[in-house]
Parts: structure tokens; sequence; C-alpha cells
């Protein structure tokens, strides 16, 4: 996100030395629910003008196509102001998440408390890159912030802030294992997975098997 009233605000909370690395939104896959029933309005609204219709039948199927764009722009219009007063951001020391217009929730995160950090992508999730990120930190964990836009960055933001962060997706994740590239790569159950391959590169961007691991995602990008 380039503009807008949370950067004002980000920019009033950041302490001396303190950047921003990554800011996120939600994903417009939110608003899939507002085109479904605009959609059907306009194919009644269609199929009344062009059939061969009574004046009664033809007045019944206007008024539901209206019933249904009413309802259509009326969760588009809650979907917008969802997606604009939900953001989050991660910086050199913390994670912050804020939500609401009128009134403002925001909840952080000291970066040195993370323990781990869970990305779940569904298969439409990973085709459309959006999924639930869930930050487990000391003695707490976070409700999960679903339908993140590119999920994997804000992850990667987190934990390359952190030291020994498991923050592999939770669908993926290798055992635990001793802090060496070699247990790692042999504890991923499927080496050419693109998510394991880029925690693997996250973690020993000079291990032993490096270059093997940009070999296979670039062959896959």
């Amino acid at each position: 996100m380039k503009g807008g009233p949370f950067v004002s605000y980000l920019d009033k909370i950041l302490q001396p030395g303190e950047r921003v690395l990554v800011t996120g939104r939600l994903h417009w896959v939110i608003f899939v629910p507002a085109f479904l029933p605009l959609a059907a309005a306009v194919a009644i609204a269609i199929w009344a003008a062009t059939a061969s219709l009574d004046p009664g039948p033809a007045r019944v199927g206007y008024t539901f196509a209206g019933v249904l764009a009413l309802a259509g722009v009326a969760i588009l219009l809650a979907r917008l102001v969802m997606r604009w007063t939900t953001q989050f951001a991660v910086t050199n020391h913390r994670i912050v998440v804020k939500r609401g217009l009128l009134a403002l929730h925001t909840i952080e995160m000291n970066i040195d408390k993370v323990e781990s950090v869970d990305v779940d992508q569904s298969l439409l999730g990973r085709m459309l890159d959006f999924g639930a990120v869930t930050v487990h930190g000391t003695g707490a964990r976070w409700d999960p912030i679903a339908v993140v836009a590119d999920p994997l960055r804000f992850r990667n933001a987190i934990t390359s802030q952190g030291q020994g962060l498991d923050a592999s997706p939770a669908s993926a994740r290798p055992a635990p294992a001793a802090d060496t590239d070699l247990a790692f790569w042999d504890a991923m159950a499927d080496k050419n997975d693109p998510d394991l391959l880029e925690e693997y590169l996250i973690r020993f961007p000079e291990g032993r098997f490096a270059g093997l691991a940009r070999t296979k995602l670039a062959r896959k990008g």
C-alpha cells in the first residue's frame, strides 16, 4: 500500500530507528460474495427484457433483479469498508494490525516475542495468492488474520527479523530438527515444495543445498 490513512497512522506510532518493512491488506477475493447477486440480477433483468413475458411476470422479474442488485451493492460497500479499514504492517520492531473506521482497534506484537508464524492456504488460495496468517507469540496466540493478500511475503517479513522462528506453512512444516542445513533439508517432506524451498533459503541462504533450492524454484517460476 502506497498511501492512505494507515500510512499516516504508522507515521504517528513509529519509534526512532523503526522502519516499515511490509504493509498488507485483505485480498480482493472478499468481494466475490457481492459479485454473485449482482451477476444474478443482471442475468434476471436481461431475461425479463428479452423473454416474451406478460407485463406481470416481467415486473416480478425486474423486482427480483432489483432486490438482488441492492443486496449486492450493500455487500460490496461493506466489503470495501472492511478492506479499506483492515490493514497490517511489519516493522523491524513489531507487527501491527489495524481495524475499524469510526472505532479504531489495533493489536501489536513485538518481533522478539514471536515464536512461530503459520500460513494456511487452500488450493484456491495458492492459485490466487491469499491465505490466513496466524502469529504465535510468547504466552499468546493471535486469531488468524484471514484472506491476507500475498501471505508468504507477510510471513517472510516477520521471520526475516527473528532467529529460529518455525514459520513454514502449517500444512507442510517439517518436523523439528537440529539447527543445521542438512538436518532441515532431510526433514523436508517434499523437496520440490516452493514454500519449503523458500523457507530453507531464508534459514540457510549460504547452505550446502542453497544452489539446488534456487534451481528448483527457478524451474517452478
